[in-house]
């Protein structure tokens, strides 16, 4: 664990802490005063390959991640307790390029790129 104190304006300090794992990936991650309801905190859990599959965050509030089989996000999830807050699916072309976010809150945005894969539509 790593923590360092931070002097802001007026005097107010903050404490900022993170622990990475062997592979260097963040673990764990808090901000603010200890024992405070002001504390921001996150907890990180990874797959076998370092794909982030999990995010826990204050508040109740957890975030999830899948990918295909070449490793490019194809849905997350964001949750408050049980219940579903917003859902994301994206769809994925040649030379990996995103072709379309199917967002539960925003709806359909597709994309479309030209002959040198420059993106062109959005």
């Amino acid at each position: 664990m790593t923590n360092t104190d931070l002097s802001y304006l007026y005097g107010v300090v903050s404490e900022l802490s993170y622990e990475r794992n062997a592979y260097g990936e963040l673990v764990c991650f808090r901000a603010g005063e200890a024992e405070t309801d002001a504390r921001f905190t996150s907890e990180h859990q990874y797959d076998s390959l370092g794909f982030e599959l999990e995010r826990l965050l204050s508040g109740g509030v957890s975030q999830s991640f899948a990918y295909d089989n070449i490793g490019r996000l194809v849905d997350s999830k964001t949750r408050r307790s049980a219940e579903q807050r917003r859902s994301r699916h994206y769809r994925w072309g040649s030379s990996d390029r995103l072709l379309s976010i199917e967002d539960d809150r925003y709806g359909l945005t597709q994309y479309s790129y030209n002959s040198t894969g420059e993106l062109v539509m959005a």
